[in-house]
């Protein structure tokens, strides 16, 4: 019987070291004006980041993290018309219409570990959002899931289907 729980203990350790070492996205939403084209219309997209992490660190997984056909993203500007919000151990009750408008509260950041609330606005206007959650040295892994999440091309969330969306 011993033996027996042995196996059973190293599986539950392993099963939890692997959970612990990925990255999670989750919580995607989409309003209904969304529109992918939009996104890939813009040569720039600003970013604007709350919270923890040193920009350049943000903005080198950003642009590691995105394909190359998709717009630059750069660090800075939160007065242009598009842009991404990043809001790194993002506190409770926060929401993207909340993000948009340029509220961004966040909470102490949590070792080794990595939270972020992804907010795509249009001027004051949310138009996708996710969360995202990975180890602290993942970011670069984060973003190359997150990213794809909060920029879907899918066909589900274009505007002719009328996706009702949650986001105001």
């Amino acid at each position: 019987m011993s033996d027996i729980k042995r196996v059973w203990t190293l599986c539950f350790a392993a099963l939890a070291s692997a959970c612990a070492s990925t990255t999670v996205v989750s919580d995607e939403d989409y309003a209904v004006p969304y529109d992918y084209r939009e996104f890939r219309a813009q040569r720039e997209v600003a970013v604007v980041i709350a919270g923890a992490p040193s920009p350049d660190r943000v903005r080198a997984s950003l642009q590691a993290g995105a394909p190359r056909s998709w717009p630059t993203f750069v660090v800075g500007d939160t007065a242009v018309r598009y842009r991404l919000v990043l809001v790194f151990d993002p506190a409770p009750g926060i929401t993207a219409a909340r993000v948009c408008r340029g509220e961004t509260p966040t909470m102490p950041a949590v070792d080794r570990r990595l939270s972020v609330f992804a907010v795509y606005c249009r001027a004051s206007q949310p138009m996708s959002q996710a969360m995202g959650r990975a180890p602290a040295d993942r970011m670069d892994d984060l973003f190359k899931d997150l990213l794809p999440a909060v920029f879907s091309d899918s066909p589900v969330v274009r505007p002719i289907h009328g996706y009702p969306g949650g986001l105001l």
